[in-house]
């Protein structure tokens, strides 16, 4: 649920950055202002990013209470461990970089913010929904774990298992 939420106002987010000093009037004299265009950008997704690390600050403790005991070797306690703990916030993180950025060249795209939004969450959509299926129709001759790294809600999943840490960290270097 955390990530769809991250995943959905990363998006909705994004797709208003331009598209808002646009219907705002102000785009002229951001335009005129200054400031490079790389910087404008970096801004506007520093904001996103930033917003979400503190919007995720009273969740911190709890991922803590959640990592099993690693001094005992005791494998069957209930938790995770600390690599899948860290390669699911990279996931995380990784989810919200490319879905603000993602959403950010929509509203560049469009004109207005209503647009921009739709098409994100569209695109989005259709890449994380139908995509895999034709994916795994393509790949229909054998079991390949590797069509998944683009997708980080499978990637989330297979986190859970200690065996499939790899795959984890390939989505978050592939979203990055």
């Amino acid at each position: 649920i955390g990530l769809f939420v991250i995943a959905l106002c990363a998006c909705v987010m994004g797709a208003s950055t331009f598209t808002r000093e646009r219907e705002g009037q102000t785009w002229n004299a951001l335009r005129l202002s200054l400031l490079l265009p790389s910087e404008i950008v970096r801004a506007k997704l520093g904001a996103i990013l930033l917003a979400f690390a503190v919007y995720s600050l009273p969740f911190w403790p709890l991922l803590l209470l959640c990592v099993r005991p690693q001094w005992h070797h005791d494998y069957s306690s209930k938790g995770i461990s600390i690599p899948q703990a860290i390669i699911s916030i990279s996931i995380l993180s990784s989810t919200a970089f490319c879905y603000a950025l993602w959403g950010m060249w929509w509203s560049w795209r469009n004109r207005r913010t209503v647009s921009a939004i739709g098409w994100t969450l569209g695109s989005l959509f259709f890449i994380l929904v139908f995509a895999p299926f034709f994916l795994a129709i393509s790949n229909a001759r054998g079991d390949n774990n590797a069509v998944w790294i683009f997708h980080p809600f499978v990637a989330l999943g297979f986190v859970s298992d200690d065996e499939n840490l790899a795959l984890g960290f390939a989505c978050a270097l592939f979203l990055c």
